[in-house]
């Protein structure tokens, strides 16, 4: 019956609605089904169980974040609004603007929601995981293998060359540029 199944599934709508409020309200899919699968145990049933209760059962609760020339795809708390992430988006692509180069996750943590208070978003109410979110759905936002968040058109955070990627890597070692 549908009592009976409501009940079966609180813990779940329960779990997935805490890891989305956790991060905002907002994940990428990778992101999110690998954080709910640490809760349920990898394996490859639970993985598939967990798409089709996304997909098929909680559509009450979430709804997909289809991917597009702004957004990797994600899932969303249904009241969370996109404008939400689009202007915590906004105002780390400004802060990084403004920074011009890339920062390693705390310092981009902390300096990023000092930059925000006031803004239009309010750094009180914009966690860490919050942030780390928006940068993972954000196809304008990214970091390299060592820990540095910034614009993805940059080539220290989005290497595209191979002389980019040497250069990153000496770099990182300390080694001359020459």
């Amino acid at each position: 019956t549908g009592a009976r199944a409501k009940t079966l599934l609180q813990p779940v709508t329960v779990a997935v609605t805490q890891v989305l409020e956790t991060h905002g309200g907002f994940m990428e899919h990778g992101a999110f089904v690998r954080t709910l699968l640490q809760i349920a145990g990898d394996s490859d049933s639970n993985r598939v169980g967990i798409e089709f209760l996304l997909r098929e059962i909680l559509t009450d609760h979430v709804e997909p974040i289809p991917a597009s020339h702004a957004f990797r795809s994600g899932w969303r708390l249904r009241r969370s609004p996109l404008g939400d992430l689009q202007s915590v988006i906004a105002a780390i692509k400004h802060f990084f603007e403004q920074t011009a180069k890339p920062l390693p996750q705390a310092t981009f943590l902390t300096e990023a929601r000092a930059a925000m208070n006031g803004d239009t978003v309010s750094a009180k109410t914009v966690s860490d995981e919050a942030l780390l979110a928006a940068v993972d759905l954000s196809t304008e936002l990214d970091h390299n293998p060592f820990g540095e968040y910034g614009l993805a058109r940059w080539s220290r955070v989005h290497p595209r060359r191979m002389n980019d990627k040497i250069l990153l890597v000496l770099e990182r070692a300390g080694q001359p540029l020459h």
